[in-house]
């Protein structure tokens, strides 16, 4: 038995679009959303060489649901331990030429049903706006509850008129509760 340990499982999501060319537009046709990661893809690759494997790791939050259906579906073996929510430490985001740095953990510029729970953000950084999160819109079925934000930052020596030490909310359509969070 082979064990393989997945300190970072992901959701891998591939888009079908025929006839690509580049300078316009497209539609997907189709699209494969499998767990991810290299342990997994290991994993993966070891099943179909006939040889008996067990995929652990940790996981949590809608992708690791994702990823625990997802291994099952594939019949793979997985001794996954859940853990609640998920942790956002010590990303930074950074200005690339012509551009604006946004959201040192998460940008969102289409946040509609974007949820959001049970996690922390701690030591986030951004050169512009929202040292943990920044939204460009927030739908209205967006949901950010149970958070701790914890020393987020945004804006620098070089550019201190930024906003939104932890969230930055651009251009909110409805926010009906308050944010609560030091930092």
């Amino acid at each position: 038995m082979i064990i393989t340990v997945t300190p970072n499982a992901a959701v891998d999501k591939t888009l079908t679009v025929p006839n690509f060319q580049t300078g316009f537009r497209h539609r997907a046709s189709d699209s494969l959303t499998l767990p991810g990661g290299k342990d997994i893809n290991v994993a993966r690759a070891l099943k179909s060489l006939g040889q008996p494997v067990v995929v652990t790791g940790l996981v949590g939050g809608r992708a690791g649901q994702q990823i625990v259906e997802g291994l099952a579906r594939e019949d793979i073996l997985s001794d996954i331990v859940r853990i609640s929510g998920s942790t956002f430490e010590n990303n930074a985001s950074y200005a690339a030429p012509d551009s604006a740095p946004e959201g040192g953990a998460i940008y969102a510029n289409s946040a509609a049903g974007l949820e959001l729970t049970d996690s922390t953000f701690t030591n986030n950084t951004t050169d512009g706006l929202g040292g943990a999160i920044a939204f460009d819109v927030i739908g209205v079925n967006s949901l950010i509850d149970l958070v701790t934000f914890s020393n987020n930052s945004a804006g620098s020596v070089d550019n201190p008129l930024n906003y939104g030490g932890s969230i930055y909310l651009g251009t909110p359509k409805v926010c009906t509760a308050g944010i609560l969070g030091r930092g």
